[in-house]
């Protein structure tokens, strides 16, 4: 008896499948990030609940395109969807209060400085931890 070499099973077995299940092409990219607070007065670390800061926005630009994502502080870290546009983007990591809303007195945190990435279809931008400075109680009062 005359067995066939498995990659004669395994290719048209695998080349049946993608009409089926079929690919996605994404045409945007994504940024990972992840954050530490640190108390503005005596550099201990944080939680965001002793904080008081219960979200962090990532803000972009690339082009003429701005927005805004947010993630739960407390997670530590995040990534975004496939929905940045490609190109070259400047990146900022800042605390956000509740409602999706920006501290009103920007003297009460220290972030850095916008991070510039190339972006590019599919791919996922990883950014350093971003050390985040802030004002306990004040930040998001």
């Amino acid at each position: 008896m005359t067995s066939l070499p498995q990659t004669s099973i395994v290719v048209p077995l695998a080349l049946a499948c993608l009409p089926v299940h079929g690919c996605t092409q994404e045409t945007d990219g994504a940024v990972e990030i992840s954050w530490r607070l640190y108390d503005r007065d005596s550099g201990a670390g944080l939680k965001c609940d002793e904080a008081d800061v219960p979200l962090i926005e990532l803000h972009y630009e690339v082009g003429l395109t701005k927005d805004n994502i947010y993630f739960n502080c407390d997670n530590e870290s995040g990534v975004s969807g496939f929905q940045i546009p490609t190109g070259m983007a400047a990146l900022k990591v800042w605390p956000a209060c509740a409602g999706e809303n920006e501290p009103t007195d920007k003297t009460t945190f220290i972030a850095a400085s916008p991070t510039v990435r190339e972006i590019t279809a599919g791919d996922v931008v990883t950014l350093d931890t971003q050390l985040i400075q802030v004002t306990v109680g004040a930040t998001c009062p």
